[in-house]
């Protein structure tokens, strides 16, 4: 639970009332750090699990070109994951807990699909296996980036409450 004067809780959780963390930077990295995150994912994992381009030069062309994209087609729906673990703050989960992190993770996983319900929600498409992965891998890195998001979050307000000055 959150107590104390420095919105450090006993269990090392930052409290909602925390002059650590401003909201608006709280909502800003859980906004961009899921689209930075999951292009990395999205990059890493087929680029090693094959064998890709050799040239680093391509490699980084490459990787810039999948992280546009994961911005491109993420930004709004990180948006929204951003407004909702705002408003789960506002009622009381606190940032850091086991809560948050569920709840991260949870969001992640649905919203990480977003891009791809329109496809599956498709009433005339015939499903093959292959299909399942057009929600199954977005939400499998939404739900990594959602635990991701959190931690790197809750770590940054843990780090910066410690390193305020008393009065």
């Amino acid at each position: 639970a959150a107590g104390g004067a420095d919105g450090v809780g006993r269990d090392g959780a930052i409290g909602r009332t925390e002059p650590a963390m401003k909201r608006l930077t709280r909502f800003l990295q859980h906004a961009l750090l899921p689209p930075l995150f999951g292009g990395i994912l999205m990059f890493v994992v087929p680029f090693f699990g094959k064998s890709g381009p050799t040239d680093w030069a391509d490699v980084l062309v490459l990787f810039g070109f999948v992280i546009f994209g994961a911005y491109a087609i993420a930004i709004i729906p990180s948006f929204a994951y951003a407004a909702l673990m705002e408003w789960a703050f506002s009622r009381g989960v606190v940032g850091g807990s086991w809560r948050a992190v569920v709840l991260s993770a949870l969001l992640g996983a649905a919203v990480g699909a977003i891009p791809f319900w329109d496809e599956l929600s498709n009433p005339h498409r015939v499903f093959r296996r292959e299909d399942l992965l057009l929600f199954a891998l977005p939400s499998a890195v939404g739900f990594v980036v959602g635990v991701l998001v959190e931690i790197v979050v809750a770590a940054r307000a843990r780090r910066t409450a410690l390193t305020l000055p008393t009065s």
